[in-house]
């Protein structure tokens, strides 16, 4: 990722939030109300710069972006690291702009970039990467925010949930499975005319980890040492085999 270098012109140090340093992500996967398996992640980061030219009427004018993103295809191995090389990425995100004065939000975007190794923190929101591919996606919905301290944007936050398996309204290329990775990012930066000021990503790995139950040890039947000649005793043994076999069903229906 790139962006203009001098921003020391136009911005100066300034404090962070302590409880976002780090971009603090939170994953979680369960299923919801009507009982869908769901995924929803919270996240929230922060800078240490703030806009310096206090001459101006418009000083605290600057925007806000955060931003995941879901590797949706690559080619290699991913025995060999040094292989992969990533073909398709799916961004959610949103800005948070004080150009105007006030705050105006954007609503949630979603679009599928390639790697975006060009991309530019200079640039807001979808701008950022400059290669946008034609797969749509509408499975995340959510929202974004800013944290704001002396009317200035300082940090930005975002919340969004989609379903496990896409849907015909919910569309993506990734469908996630318990105890199988995928791969994510979630970045943060702040902008002024065209100047970024910071930019911080982090990467790494997501795997719903739900706790398969073990299989329950099947009852050996033992047959039942029948006396010679004692017809009734090979019966029992034939029916409890039976009871046996029509318990396995019903347990197999529930």
């Amino acid at each position: 990722m790139t962006g203009e270098a001098d921003w020391s012109k136009k911005f100066k140090a300034g404090t962070a939030d302590a409880a976002a340093v780090g971009l603090p992500t939170n994953v979680l996967a369960e299923p919801n109300a009507d009982g869908v398996n769901w995924i929803w992640v919270t996240s929230a980061g922060t800078w240490d710069v703030k806009w310096e030219d206090k001459t101006d009427k418009n000083a605290k004018a600057h925007v806000g972006n955060i931003a995941m993103s879901w590797i949706a295809a690559y080619t290699g191995d991913e025995a060999d690291p040094d292989s992969i090389v990533v073909t398709a990425v799916e961004n959610t995100g949103g800005s948070c702009d004080k150009s105007s004065g006030s705050m105006v939000c954007t609503d949630l975007w979603s679009n599928t970039t390639d790697a975006c190794d060009d991309g530019d923190w200079s640039k807001n929101g979808q701008d950022t990467c400059s290669v946008i591919l034609d797969a749509t996606v509408t499975a995340w919905s959510g929202s974004v925010d800013a944290t704001v301290t002396d009317g200035l944007v300082t940090g930005m936050t975002l919340a969004a949930n989609r379903p496990w398996v896409p849907t015909d309204e919910a569309t993506s290329a990734i469908t996630f499975k318990n105890q199988l990775p995928e791969y994510m990012c979630m970045a943060v930066w702040v902008t002024r005319e065209d100047v970024a000021g910071a930019a911080e990503m982090q990467c790494g790995p997501v795997m719903i980890n739900i706790p398969v139950p073990e299989p329950e040890e099947e009852e050996e039947v033992t047959d039942p040492v029948c006396a010679e000649g004692d017809e009734t005793c090979s019966g029992a043994s034939a029916l409890y085999a039976t009871a046996l076999a029509f318990a396995a069903v019903a347990a197999m229906a529930f």
